[in-house]
């Protein structure tokens, strides 16, 4: 006999916590896609940073000592899945063994 599990509406409540990086994906001169090598992009990263300024910022000093332009921008955000009637008192990450609604 399987296991069954029922639907239970969770609230998604989002954290306080938001990261945010950037990569440099401007393609390198010396790829040859007609010899079948994919352009190859700079790849340098900023570290995980708290604000848009800070990317920002790296994004602009990493111009300035390559010359490259093109960047993708990624941001990170925690949440919460918080059941009916809330988050049993001492939880923090981890439902019970046993929890139900």
């Amino acid at each position: 006999m399987g296991t069954s599990y029922r639907f239970v509406d969770f609230l998604v409540r989002r954290c306080e916590t938001e990261d945010r990086k950037a990569v440099c994906v401007t393609s390198l001169p010396g790829a040859c896609a007609s010899a079948g090598f994919l352009p190859s992009d700079c790849g340098a990263a900023s570290p995980w940073l708290t604000t848009g300024e800070q990317v920002t910022d790296w994004m602009r000093h990493h111009t300035r000592d390559t010359g490259h332009l093109r960047f993708e921008r990624t941001t990170r955000d925690q949440v919460l899945m918080e059941p009916p009637g809330g988050i049993p008192e001492g939880c923090t990450d981890t439902l019970p063994k046993g929890w139900t609604p």
